[in-house]
């Protein structure tokens, strides 16, 4: 509804605020998602929380979908990297950092393998997954989506 001086977008913009908008590093962009890729080696704990750092909507990249997973190949350029997606919590059921069951798994053969807590890496040259122990060192890419990671999960 427009207000005293016309302005319809005036009420979309302090909805909008409530989330942060992505930052100004996440340059790629795939769908509604914008991504960084970080090539800094951290443990998937540190890349997690550099990630959420930036911002609420904030985490490591979550792969949804093929076309998804052949966006992050081209912006990661053969570099494995951590993915948002652990068993931690119980092993062998593997959750998203934002709570939710993941949309796409493509495992590498005989994965996931793990015994035990494992984190989730993604090795582009592959195209596939395979989990890894949590404090192995790996680049990583950020998303903004506007959907916050749930610590609680992970």
């Amino acid at each position: 509804m427009p207000d005293a001086a016309g302005d319809v977008a005036a009420n979309a913009i302090d909805a909008d605020e409530a989330i942060a908008p992505c930052a100004a590093s996440y340059t790629a962009t795939y769908g509604q998602s914008r991504y960084r890729l970080v090539p800094a080696a951290e443990t998937w704990d540190s890349a997690e929380h550099a990630c959420e750092v930036d911002g609420r909507g904030m985490h490591l990249v979550l792969l949804d979908d093929s076309p998804e997973r052949g966006a992050i190949e081209n912006l990661a350029m053969g570099t494995v990297i951590w993915v948002g997606l652990t068993d931690r919590l119980t092993d062998g059921t593997f959750l998203n950092v934002t709570g939710t069951m993941p949309l796409f798994t493509p495992w590498q053969n005989n994965d996931p393998s793990r015994v035990g807590p494992g984190c989730v890496q993604f090795d582009p040259s592959a195209r596939t997954y395979h989990d890894v122990a949590c404090t192995t060192t790996l680049a990583y890419v950020c998303e903004c989506d506007e959907i916050p990671a749930n610590p609680g999960s992970f």
